[in-house]
C-alpha cells in the first residue's frame, strides 16, 4: 500500500513541476517580448530626435 501512495505522491510532484516549467517558460518569453518593445521604442524614439536635429540643421 506504501508504494500506491509514493507512486501517487511521485506523479503529482511530476505534474507540479511540469506546470511550473510551463509558467516559468511563458514568463521569460513575456519578458523578452517586453525587451523586444522597449528596443523598438528606443530605436524609434532615437531616429525622431537625429530627424529633428538634422532638420533644425538644414532650416
Amino acid at each position: 500500500m506504501s508504494a500506491t501512495i509514493m507512486k501517487h505522491h511521485a506523479e503529482q510532484r511530476m505534474k507540479d513541476d511540469n506546470q511550473d516549467r510551463d509558467r516559468i517558460a511563458e514568463g521569460r518569453a513575456g519578458q523578452s517580448h517586453r525587451k523586444y518593445v522597449v528596443r523598438w521604442m528606443i530605436v524609434i524614439f532615437c531616429l525622431i530626435v537625429w530627424i529633428a536635429v538634422a532638420m533644425f540643421f538644414i532650416w
